[in-house]
């Protein structure tokens, strides 16, 4: 799922850290890099340290709730467009 133009970046490090299942960040090349250890606690280490704005991110949730919560946070705050 592609993210764009995220505002909010704390708060949206902190949704990823309540996700259960697995999350990982996809990069232009399609690899993949797991946000966490398979524990289902993301650690969202890098995003604190981005000020601003994310433009565009790629995640992919192993778990279709989370990327479905996150959706709804996402509508449901403005905080972007997907």
């Amino acid at each position: 799922m592609k993210f764009y133009n995220i505002r909010n970046t704390r708060e949206f490090a902190e949704r990823l850290s309540a996700c259960k299942g697995s999350v990982e960040l996809v990069d232009d090349n399609g690899r993949r890099l797991q946000l966490n250890g398979g524990t289902g606690k993301t650690q969202c280490f890098l995003f604190p340290q981005i000020y601003g704005e994310i433009k565009q991110i790629e995640l992919f949730f192993g778990n279709a709730e989370d990327s479905h919560r996150m959706l709804l946070w996402l509508l449901n705050t403005n905080n972007a467009a997907v």
